[in-house]
């Protein structure tokens, strides 16, 4: 991310007299006049131990590490600090009003400057789509509820959470895992 968003941010540089707009879309570059931002690290970093990490032995020191621990935490937490210097940016767009306020309690961004847009997705107009595919396919009847997960790195992106937290809930669902990576332990952990 870091050596993407230098070399972004070097060529946007050499040619910005060419562009009347520069709209940035995350940690991508640190120049741009409007940048769209999905989440604030250190506020999502600050919230894990209680959301996601709370079966991890040490979760809130580990939070507090995590600048050390995983470089890309502290390469995306230094880009967003060059991202939100004053006079560095004109607007930014976030997708809910959690991520608009820790972009003003974490970066000091004026409430003004900030624009809430939800993502656009039409919820309904996907709801009848289902083709009962994935049901046939898997022992699942048709009332039984499915939770989807996506996403490679399962330690990383809370696996084992999304595991524990279906054993918990004792609803008749079926947890789906699409993505890539070592499945074996969270199979085990899954049928006990």
């Amino acid at each position: 991310r870091a050596s993407f968003a230098a070399r972004a941010t070097r060529a946007l540089r050499a040619d910005r007299a060419r562009y009347d707009l520069v709209h940035v879309l995350g940690v991508s570059a640190w120049e741009h006049d409007v940048v769209h931002v999905p989440a604030v690290m250190a506020a999502e970093q600050a919230r894990w131990p209680e959301r996601a990490g709370n079966h991890f032995r040490g979760a809130a020191a580990r939070a507090k590490l995590a600048p050390l621990l995983r470089p890309e935490v502290a390469a995306v937490r230094a880009i967003e600090r060059l991202q939100f210097r004053p006079g560095r940016y004109v607007r930014a767009t976030v997708v809910s009003e959690q991520v608009r306020d820790d972009l003003v309690r974490v970066h000091g961004v004026p409430v003004e400057r900030i624009d809430v847009v939800p993502p656009a997705v039409d919820v309904a107009r996907f709801a009848g789509a289902r083709d009962g595919r994935l049901r046939r396919e898997l022992p699942i009847g048709p009332d039984g509820k499915v939770v989807l997960f996506v996403g490679h790195s399962f330690e990383r992106k809370g696996l084992a959470d999304a595991v524990a937290a279906l054993a918990r809930a004792k609803a008749d669902a079926h947890l789906v895992v699409v993505g890539g990576g070592d499945s074996d332990s969270y199979r085990r952990e899954a049928e006990a």
